[in-house]
C-alpha cells in the first residue's frame, strides 16, 4: 500500500499563474526543425524501402544530411509531408508538428519562434498571461484541466485577486510559496481562484498546519519532495504516521503498511498493483501465505475462506456442466 495523503496542496507551493501557462507550452511547443530531424531520423531508421538519395528531403544523401535539411525551419513541411505520405509517424502527431511548423514560422507569444523563447516569455510575468492563455486555446496544445486551471487564474486576477506576496513569475511565485509561513496566503489565492475547491481545498487546509509546523515527513514542502521521501521504504513509518496524523488513512490502513513495511505480496506498492496480483488465480496461495504472515488474516477467518472455497467446490462438482459453465464465463 502506498501513502495516498492528497498531492494538491504541495501544487499551491508552487504556483504562479504564468508558470502554469508555459508549462504546458514549453513541453509542447517543440520547434518545427526538431520535428522534421525526428522524422529524417525514423526515416532512415525505420523504413527499409526509402533509398538515398531523397528527393523530397533536398535529394539527402545520408541521415546526417536528411538531418540538415530538416534542422531548417523552411523544409518542416516537405519533411512533415514526407512523413505522413511514408506513414512515419502519427496523425495527431503530424497535426501538432505542423501547429509547431507554423509557429516557428509565425511567432507564438510575443513573437517566441522556439521552446526557450516561449519560456522565456510566458514565465517573465502574469502581464503576459492573456496572451499566453489566448495561444494556448487556439492550438490546442494544452490538455482541458491545465486550460481550465489558467483560465480560473486569469479571472481571479481579472477581479483584482493579488498573486501570493503580489509575485509576477515563476521563479517569485515558487520562491514566495515554498516557505512555509507563507503556505496560508498561497493556498488562499488557490481557493479564491477556484484551483482549490471541495476535498481538495479541505484536505489542504487539513495539512497546512503540519507545513507552518515543519512536520511534513522529511520536511518536505513540494509533491515531488515528498514523494522522493516517502518512496525511501526506510521512511515507511515516517510517512504513514504522518498520514495517520493527517486524517488521511485510517488506523487500520496505517497499522497494516507498518506491518508489510509498505509493501505487499510480490513486492505490489499500491492497492491497486495488490488487487491486480491477487486477482490473478494462481497468486492466491501467495496473498493468503503473506496476509498470514503479517497477522492480516487471523487464522479463524483462513480456516473459514478455505473451508468456503472447499463447500463451493462440493457444490461446483453437484452441478450441471452448463451451471458451471455459466459461472465460470460470468466471475471466472
Amino acid at each position: 500500500m502506498i501513502l495516498k495523503y492528497n498531492q494538491k496542496y504541495v501544487a499551491v507551493l508552487i504556483l504562479a499563474a504564468a508558470f502554469i501557462v508555459s508549462g504546458y507550452i514549453v513541453t509542447n511547443a517543440q520547434t518545427a526543425s526538431t520535428d522534421a530531424q525526428e522524422t529524417a531520423s525514423e526515416t532512415v531508421n525505420t523504413t527499409a524501402s526509402i533509398t538515398f538519395p531523397i528527393p523530397e528531403l533536398g535529394n539527402c544523401t545520408d541521415k546526417n544530411s536528411c538531418k540538415t535539411y530538416c534542422d531548417t525551419s523552411t523544409n518542416a513541411q516537405s519533411c512533415l509531408d514526407f512523413a505522413q505520405s511514408h506513414r512515419l509517424m502519427k496523425s495527431d502527431d503530424i497535426a501538432k508538428a505542423r501547429k509547431m511548423a507554423a509557429i516557428a514560422r509565425t511567432g507564438g507569444p510575443g513573437g517566441c519562434k522556439n521552446k526557450e523563447q516561449c519560456a522565456d516569455y510566458c514565465e517573465a510575468s502574469t502581464d503576459h498571461l492573456t496572451e499566453c492563455l489566448a495561444f494556448a486555446e487556439k492550438t490546442g496544445l494544452v490538455p482541458h484541466e491545465a486550460l481550465q486551471q489558467m483560465r480560473q487564474v486569469q479571472s481571479a486576477l481579472a477581479s483584482g485577486a493579488k498573486l501570493p506576496g503580489g509575485c509576477k513569475n515563476k521563479g517569485e511565485c515558487e520562491n514566495y510559496c515554498s516557505n512555509s509561513s507563507n503556505t496560508e496566503e498561497c493556498i488562499s489565492f488557490a481557493e479564491k481562484s477556484g484551483m482549490l475547491k471541495g476535498k481538495d481545498l479541505e484536505e489542504a487546509k487539513r495539512v497546512l498546519p503540519f507545513i507552518k509546523r515543519g512536520e511534513t515527513p522529511g520536511g518536505c514542502k513540494t509533491k515531488e519532495a515528498c514523494q522522493a521521501y516517502c518512496a525511501d521504504s526506510s521512511h515507511a513509518t515516517e510517512c504513514v504516521s504522518f498520514a495517520e496524523k493527517a486524517g488521511f488513512i485510517s488506523k487500520e490502513e496505517a497499522d497494516i503498511v507498518r506491518k508489510t513495511g509498505g509493501k505487499g505480496p510480490d513486492g505490489c506498492t499500491s492497492r491497486e498493483s495488490c488487487d491486480t496480483f491477487c486477482n490473478q488465480k494462481e497468486n492466491q496461495q501467495v496473498c493468503l501465505a503473506f496476509a498470514k504472515e503479517h497477522n492480516l488474516i487471523s487464522e479463524s477467518e483462513l480456516k473459514n475462506m478455505q473451508e468456503g472455497t472447499a463447500r463451493l467446490r462440493v457444490g461446483l462438482s453437484q452441478m450441471p456442466g452448463e451451471v458451471v459453465q455459466c459461472l465460470k464465463d460470468k466471475i471466472g
